[in-house]
């Protein structure tokens, strides 16, 4: 299983679309593109985008890792990112 499935799998099951969103601001892409994905699929293109550091994630925060998502979790108050961690064994 792909990092990249296992990462939707964990937030597809615990985010709200609009936390999704806020997530993917916190990592540094565009809310108005974002918004733009109906439904469950804003989950998968937001960490498509991320990966693809489109809008030039890694300059806004940092490259896409594992430790990034769980503090984008982190500044929203999104208890998944306890999840995260678990999953991915991190003492973030």
């Amino acid at each position: 299983m792909s990092d990249q499935h296992t990462i939707q799998q964990l937030l597809r099951n615990n985010l709200q679309r609009q936390e999704v969103i806020d997530v993917g601001v916190s990592l540094g892409l565009n809310k108005v593109k974002l918004s733009n994905f109906e439904g469950e699929k804003v989950l998968g293109e937001m960490i498509t985008m991320w990966l693809r550091k489109d809008n030039k994630v890694e300059e806004r925060s940092g490259q896409p890792t594992i430790k990034s998502l769980v503090n984008a979790l982190e500044q929203n108050d999104i208890g998944v990112a306890n999840d995260v961690k678990r999953e991915y064994e991190l003492n973030v």
